[in-house]
Order: structure tokens, then C-alpha cells, then sequence
């Protein structure tokens, strides 16, 4: 199936894995966010250890962090910050983001399905 779309609580908890899609502002980058999935996907699998993938738009969740603002908790300021800098570095080019345990595990393209295995397994 494909992934359930969620706010950002459900993208950044712990033992969470998550995409974070640039759809919402660029057309072009449904192919990547599918190949991403693909690969995340076959990377769960392998690992043993399939987990619900969240998918959340960067308009959705800038949004949704803008409004907690001063209530948000030290994690998700902490990803706010690791989000800003990211974005401002890289601009859409960064995306899709794969998140893991509320932590940007990559971006700037799509890692290999070797690459997200042996993130996912160094918790």
C-alpha cells in the first residue's frame, strides 16, 4: 500500500520511519519519493523489521512546526532546526528527505537500498 499521510508527531517519533516529500512544491518529485519508498521498503524487509512508512509534505509540516512554535518539544525543535538548515542549504534539491527515529538519516537524493539498510540497523 502506499504511505499513510500524517503530521509530523507520527513522522518524528521514536522508531518511526518517514519521507518527507517536496510534492506539494514541485511536480517533478513524485518519481524520486516513489523510488524512495521502493527502496526504504525493500531495505525494511531485508532488516526484518517492516515498519508503517509515513509520508508528509514539506508544506504540511513547516506548517504544522510553525504552529507549535515556543511549545514544541526539544526533539522537534531540534528537527525544525536540522529541517531549516537543510532547506536553506539545498532548497527543493534536498528533497526527499528519509527520516528515521525524527532525525534526517539522508537527503539530496535517493540513497540505495544498502545504504537505508545499514542506517536502520545502526539505532
Amino acid at each position: 500500500g502506499s504511505p499513510a499521510r500524517a503530521p509530523h508527531p507520527a513522522l518524528l517519533g521514536a522508531g518511526q520511519v518517514g519521507i518527507l516529500s517536496a510534492a506539494c512544491c514541485d511536480a517533478m518529485s513524485t518519481p524520486k519519493d516513489e523510488q524512495l519508498a521502493r527502496h526504504l521498503t525493500d531495505a525494511m524487509q531485508r532488516t526484518g523489521s517492516p515498519r508503517p512508512v509515513v509520508l508528509a509534505t514539506l508544506t504540511g509540516t513547516r506548517q504544522q512546526l510553525r504552529e507549535l512554535g515556543t511549545r514544541a518539544d526539544s526533539a522537534t525543535a531540534a528537527f525544525q532546526e536540522e529541517l531549516s538548515t537543510v532547506f536553506h542549504t539545498h532548497g527543493l534539491a534536498a528533497f526527499p528527505l528519509l527520516i528515521v527515529d525524527g532525525h534526517i538519516a539522508f537527503y539530496g537524493g535517493v540513497p540505495s537500498s544498502d545504504a537505508i539498510e545499514s542506517r536502520l540497523v545502526k539505532r
